[in-house]
């Protein structure tokens, strides 16, 4: 396990542990019901990207 692994799992723990709260702001999604929506079931405006990071390595679907 590299140094920037453990970095950000001590992170995710300190944040789950410290800033965990049971009054998160999601709202439920009503047209999320159909089998042929693209909706999703819970929505926030609040959700945090802060702590992910892409792998360098992923190309996604693009050409090889």
């Amino acid at each position: 396990m590299t140094y920037t692994a453990v970095k950000y799992a001590i992170r995710a723990i300190r944040d789950e542990i410290f800033r965990f709260r049971f009054d998160y702001p999601l709202e439920t999604v009503p047209e999320a019901g159909p089998r042929d929506s693209l909706h999703y079931y819970l929505y926030s405006e609040s959700l945090s990207w802060d702590i992910m990071k892409l792998d360098p390595a992923y190309r996604g679907l693009g050409p090889g």
